[in-house]
């Protein structure tokens, strides 16, 4: 499995950060949020992968799919009213999705090109390379581009870095990937073994699940799948009137990082079309297959 990035909650109702104050917060967004299970033996390509899977959330869209009936919002003249969301059943809110989903066109991409992420948040645009062999990219507003080594032959060459790195690909285009639910969720849960008396770390299959949405090529069947695995995956939620980065609410998709702790909304999607609309870091734009870095369309 490649590595993956999830953000963690970074939103404060205070002044504008300073300069000094979003390096740091990016900087811990970049470290602390990678998974990997084919670790590559030198730190950069870490975090430069973990980059490029915090940019972005794919976007799919369910016209005319049933939604759950949401819950009132409080209205108070003082000011806003924090509510606690109301738990529905993911896995009959995503199976829309999954439905249309299939109906799309099936593109095969060739190793040459790109998956182009148009977003919105924490992170700007992104281009993973669909065979991990071509550089990739990624941008953010404020900072330096970060180019995204591509490995080729076993070597890599990487910025600041006394000769040639060894590695291996780090494709975003996953042919094998499972197109059935069920193969799809035991493939996730054998990819991220649990501790003590846990059967699979539900952390690392919520993050794998947010990241192969958001930054890899999914033919249609995949794609189908991966919304029908939810309801072969424990411990996944469904929650009413959540926001993402540009205020737009919907349903979101949430998952608890381990025993004990509070779920967290991985994706949100627009209650009626079923649009993935991103989460509460990050508002995806587009999401499409490019022929090269830079290119938009």
């Amino acid at each position: 499995m490649d590595e993956i990035t999830l953000t963690r909650e970074l939103g404060e109702e205070t002044d504008l950060p300073s300069p000094k104050r979003l390096t740091a917060a990016r900087n811990r967004l970049l470290s602390e949020m990678s998974t990997t299970t084919t670790r590559t033996p030198r730190k950069w390509t870490i975090i430069g992968t973990a980059a490029a899977a915090a940019a972005a959330i794919a976007a799919v869209t369910v016209p005319g799919a049933l939604s759950p009936t949401a819950s009132p919002i409080p209205t108070n003249p003082a000011g806003p009213v924090e509510t606690t969301p109301e738990l529905v059943p993911v896995a009959a809110f995503l199976n829309q999705a999954a439905t249309v989903a299939e109906q799309a066109p099936d593109t095969v991409p060739r190793g040459d090109q790109f998956v182009y992420v148009d977003s919105e948040g924490m992170m700007g645009d992104a281009w993973y390379s669909i065979d991990g062999e071509h550089d990739g990219l990624v941008t953010s507003d404020g900072f330096p581009e970060q180019v995204i080594p591509g490995c080729k032959n076993g070597i890599m060459a990487v910025p600041n870095e006394t000769g040639d790195v060894k590695c291996k690909p780090e494709p975003h285009y996953l042919p094998d990937l499972p197109a059935d639910p069920k193969k799809l969720a035991a493939w996730l849960r054998e990819q991220h073994p649990g501790e003590g008396n846990e059967k699979f770390s539900l952390n690392g299959v919520g993050k794998h699940l947010w990241a192969l949405s958001s930054n890899y090529w999914l033919r249609p069947a995949q794609r189908a799948a991966l919304y029908r695995s939810i309801a072969e995956v424990e411990g996944l939620e469904l929650v009413e009137n959540v926001a993402d980065a540009s205020g737009r609410r919907g349903t979101g998709v949430a998952w608890a990082s381990g025993p004990g702790e509070k779920a967290q909304v991985i994706w949100i999607f627009d209650p009626e079309t079923h649009v993935l609309l991103g989460n509460k870091d990050y508002t995806v734009k587009a999401v499409k297959l490019v022929d090269r870095v830079g290119a938009t369309g």
